[in-house]
């Protein structure tokens, strides 16, 4: 079996190393070694870092990642055997991720085919259809349970028609025309602005929506911290909208060394890696209380603190940005908690409302940008 499709043998080593455990320590140098150009096209090109981790001696070696796994080994991946036979012969390199939106894609990289499968759907899609049987009901359109019709409705519409050819973030764009038309770039930065701001006045009408639901929703006394979590991760536009942008990557339970951080949020800027790490508490929190006749802050915030700095702390690395973002307390931001917050360092402290109430601020800004635009339309 050959490691990277073709391009390193496991055969290379196995007549200079006796033992099992000296031939999986040199591969893994040699896949990681191998990685390291296409590891950095990938950043310039698509914007975001990935990583190698070891799969299986018996298939791919290492695969990148723009996630840390919580272990290595073929639970990555599952079925890792039958996805090496089926795309080795076409695909030169393999990324699992968090990032992408639809099932997979595929982007030509400096002449090489690279394939990005979103590693949630594909492990649900391994599960789902796991059983022998239901695969056969699948090829023969048999009656399928609505999870099951979602999962392959989904499969057949991210099928991706033609490779995809390098597509330039807005930072590249930035960067070009910076060296080429330096005169442009105030120009040329204003109108993305303006483009994006049209594309969110254009949905305003579902912003508001699930806004109002997400707010109905933190006052239910019943809803647990695991549904909190997926239910803002639906909405990171909640928090800011510029999170809406898929320049951004978004990952639920972000692994560390210490335990999960229930949201990272991650952006490649000109090679410069800024990170958000964003704790979650239920809204029932109490967040003011008194110490010798003043207000100070109850001990939930300073434990909640305390797990979100041995996050930061264990995640950190050269040259990356890293900050945190602690959402706790139902109600409107205490005029305390805003003084504390000044004097905190690299982490912010925000209410499940005061986020709600950001949000319709931007979003009324919003409307009154897009009513004012049509008056100026009506006008000429």
């Amino acid at each position: 079996m050959r490691y990277y499709f073709n391009s390193i043998h496991k055969s290379d080593l196995e007549s200079m190393y006796s033992s099992k455990a000296t031939i999986v320590k040199h591969m893994k140098e040699r896949c990681a070694n191998y990685l390291k150009p296409i590891k950095k096209q990938i950043a310039l090109q698509l914007g975001f870092s990935v990583e190698p981790y070891w799969v299986s001696i018996q298939t791919f070696g290492s695969v990148l990642c723009d996630f840390e796994p919580e272990k290595t080994g073929p639970s990555i991946i599952g079925a890792h055997k039958a996805l090496f036979e089926l795309i080795s012969d076409e695909i030169d390199f393999l990324v699992l991720s968090y990032r992408v939106d639809r099932n997979l894609e595929i982007h030509e990289i400096s002449g090489k085919k690279v394939l990005i499968i979103n590693i949630g759907r594909y492990k649900k899609f391994i599960q789902t259809f796991g059983d022998r049987f239901k695969r056969i009901k699948l090829f023969l359109f048999r009656k399928l349970t609505p999870e099951e019709e979602d999962i392959i409705n989904n499969w057949i519409d991210s099928k991706p028609s033609e490779i995809k050819k390098k597509t330039m973030s807005t930072e590249e764009m930035i960067k070009v025309f910076s060296k080429e038309t330096p005169e442009r770039i105030s120009a040329t930065i204003n109108r993305l602005e303006f483009m994006k701001e049209k594309n969110i006045i254009s949905r305003l009408n579902d912003y508001e929506r699930e806004l109002s639901e997400f707010e109905g929703m933190i006052k239910d006394s019943s809803l647990s911290e695991p549904q909190l979590r997926a239910e803002l991760f639906k909405r990171l536009w909640i928090i800011d909208f510029k999170y809406s942008s898929d320049q951004f990557q978004k990952v639920q339970e972000y692994s560390t060394d210490v335990g999960n951080v229930d949201l990272w949020i991650s952006k490649n800027q000109l090679g410069k890696i800024k990170n958000i790490l964003i704790e979650l508490k239920l809204p029932d929190k109490q967040l003011i209380t008194k110490y010798r006749n003043k207000e100070a802050v109850r001990s939930e915030i300073g434990k909640a603190l305390s797990q979100l700095i041995h996050y930061l702390e264990s995640s950190k690395k050269p040259y990356q940005i890293q900050n945190g973002l602690l959402i706790i307390g139902r109600q409107k931001e205490e005029p305390f908690i805003e003084v504390f917050n000044e004097y905190l360092h690299g982490i912010q402290i925000k209410t499940y409302q005061q986020i709600v109430d950001e949000c319709k601020t931007t979003i009324n800004a919003f409307k009154k940008s897009s009513t004012e635009d049509k008056k100026e339309g009506d006008g000429e």
